[in-house]
């Protein structure tokens, strides 16, 4: 029956916070509105939010848009890389070519 009194007081003060007129100023609630408390009430919920996220499964429809994007992603890479190898076949070839000797041309 303690352990009820003393939870319900506890209750009982929260539950005046939108009542009073100065809660800042409230020694029951002015830690609540100090910015290292404001830093860390946020550091926790992102942590927590960070945490629960992370074990609930996606969606499969959000799944399946998220595979669609990763594949046009990997197709431009593609499209990318052999736009390159042709570039660089090129230049090979152009290697392998033959140059006329510009000595040749104007000694005639």
């Amino acid at each position: 029956l303690s352990a009820t009194r003393e939870s319900s007081v506890a209750w009982r003060d929260w539950l005046v916070l939108p009542y009073t007129r100065e809660p800042r100023s409230d020694p029951r609630f002015a830690a609540c509105f100090d910015d290292e408390w404001a830093n860390l009430l946020e550091t926790t919920l992102r942590n927590y939010l960070d945490i629960a996220f992370r074990q609930v499964r996606l969606p499969l429809l959000l799944a399946f848009n998220i595979q669609r994007l990763e594949q046009r992603q990997r197709q431009t890479e593609m499209r990318a890389l052999r736009a390159r190898i042709e570039a660089l076949e090129f230049r090979l070839t152009m290697a392998d070519l033959p140059r006329p000797s510009l000595g040749s041309k104007y000694n005639n």
